[in-house]
């Protein structure tokens, strides 16, 4: 019987798992960015083609006028870093191609996949490391997740990275009588403990400044592996051990503060971000957890989430057990400061790939170590059972990947703004708060709000009577668009009222109504 080097065959499967990862998520690579969350996708479109295009003299002038207008009509969230990425990219290939910012997300998902390898190789072992690295890969809500143009990829890969040098510190610093297991050796050196700190505090640093809710992953771990140290590990008194701490904390906080300062008492961009997201009378509502749990299993099945949780208590070091829960403890943490969006949008959960991936590396850990057999089948055992989740899994992300076609609507949305023209006043009744219309159609709607936007100011005592609304967003419009139908059959009232003005325009599910007094199609 062919044997196979242990070393080897971990190394094969490695690699196997990256290339499926990456053939996975570059399938299909040009379709438009409409198949996860395309509102969040589109904004940070509409925002890099405004950069892109507001240097381009050969545009014409409207057209490049409406970009930069388009840009600045964009509330600003997290610092433009993936859109200037995507326009770096831009100018390199000579045009706007959303498959651009597509392979940044694709690159930094990637990165984040090696480090969440290190990590759990580290902590768990090379067993536990190969499954948390497909399960961070090829699990079908993340493979499409990662193709998103949003900061998530990127600070995703930036938790990750920022948790494995944490761990590199703590094991530099730690004194040879606690010494952990061998996957760590002892690293000692106040060269390399400060080296360790600071890598770790700007990679921290960074994570925070793309994205402000990493600190609710990263923070927790800190705290804990630094307390581990001892007090005088953050002792004034003991400045000369206690400053690599010192200076990790200064780079962990100092890019966000800086950011945040200017957004809220400077520039003022952020002011209207921090409003209507923290609600703690939630707590006490039974639905809010029901909502969570719900919006938690579209992304990651909540068994799933609960094996992984109890299998952090497999971990053999006490200080690594005591850090991946603090891990778990931030992610609690996270959806109680943020109850509203917890509950309603899904990509909310992605950081919890992180935390998963390190239980259900510590449990397959577990289960290889416990395998019964000669060693060679034992191992031929496991790559069968890796080769399954392999292909049962990348098949059903690949099917996700396939049914989805973009194209089509695209060029739909670019004949419906051809007919408007740029200049018409127009507004839409449409999904995606006008986006597509936006980006395809380079048409700037006013929006006409949906039947759940209407309830929802109803029942928070904002309702306004229907003439009243229907006078102040479309009296003195050019056009009225609708899509899908579906919607205005919900709103008799706004069907009346369209009903007495023609239809000008009709293909598949999109209507325009000419709103002018007396002039036809």
């Amino acid at each position: 019987m062919l044997r196979v080097p242990k070393a080897l065959l971990g190394l094969t499967l490695v690699l196997l798992l990256f290339a499926a990862g990456l053939a996975l998520r570059l399938y299909d690579l040009d379709d438009p960015p409409l198949d996860f969350h395309p509102v969040r996708q589109i904004h940070s479109a509409l925002i890099a083609r405004g950069m892109y295009q507001q240097s381009r003299a050969e545009l014409p002038d409207w057209q490049r006028a409406m970009a930069v207008q388009q840009w600045h009509s964009e509330g600003r969230i997290e610092p433009l870093i993936m859109e200037s990425l995507a326009v770096w990219g831009y100018r390199l290939a000579g045009g706007t191609h959303l498959w651009i910012p597509r392979l940044w997300a694709i690159a930094f998902w990637m990165v984040g996949a090696l480090f969440v390898f290190l990590l759990t190789r580290d902590l768990i072992g090379q067993a536990g490391a190969v499954l948390a690295l497909w399960f961070f890969l090829i699990w079908p809500y993340g493979v499409i997740a990662s193709r998103s143009f949003q900061p998530e990829p990127l600070f995703m890969a930036l938790i990750a990275a920022a948790l494995w040098a944490a761990l590199r510190w703590e094991a530099s610093s730690r004194q040879p009588a606690t010494a952990g297991p061998p996957s760590l050796p002892e690293e000692g050196g106040t060269r390399a403990i400060a080296a360790w700190a600071l890598l770790t505090g700007l990679l921290a640093g960074m994570a925070i400044y793309v994205k402000l809710v990493a600190v609710f992953f990263v923070g927790p771990v800190l705290a804990v592996l630094v307390l581990s140290r001892g007090w005088h590990a953050i002792s004034p008194r003991s400045w000369r051990r206690s400053w690599p701490v010192w200076g990790m904390a200064a780079l962990t906080v100092l890019p966000y503060s800086l950011y945040h300062i200017d957004g809220m008492y400077v520039s003022g961009f952020l002011r209207e971000q921090f409003s209507q997201r923290f609600f703690p009378q939630m707590w006490i509502e039974p639905a809010f957890y029901l909502r969570w749990i719900s919006e938690m299993s579209r992304v990651i099945p909540f068994e799933l989430v609960v094996v992984a949780a109890l299998a952090v208590l497999l971990v053999r070091h006490p200080l690594h057990r005591a850090a991946l829960i603090a891990l778990w403890a931030g992610y609690l943490a996270y959806g109680l400061a943020l109850p509203h969006h917890i509950g309603t949008h899904d990509y909310y959960h992605l950081p919890l790939f992180i935390p998963v991936a390190l239980g259900l590396g510590a449990l397959a850990e577990l289960v290889y170590r416990h395998l019964r057999g000669p060693a060679g089948l034992t191992r031929l055992a496991a790559v069968v059972a890796l080769l399954s989740a392999l292909l049962i899994t990348g098949y059903g992300a690949r099917n996700t990947l396939k049914r989805s076609d973009f194209r089509a609507e695209a060029v739909q949305w670019q004949q419906v703004g051809a007919w408007l023209g740029p200049q018409a006043n127009t507004v839409a009744l449409v999904d995606d708060y006008g986006s597509r219309l936006k980006y395809w159609g380079w048409v700037m709607p006013l929006i006409w709000p949906t039947a759940d936007d209407l309830r929802w100011q109803v029942e928070n005592g904002g309702g306004e009577d229907f003439g009243a609304l229907f006078d102040r967003i479309a009296a003195g419009q050019d056009f009225f668009v609708v899509s899908p139908l579906a919607e205005l059959e919900r709103q008799p009232e706004l069907a009346q009222e369209l009903a007495r003005h023609p239809i000008a325009y009709q293909a598949n599910d999109v209507l325009i109504y000419d709103l002018r007094p007396a002039s036809g199609p």
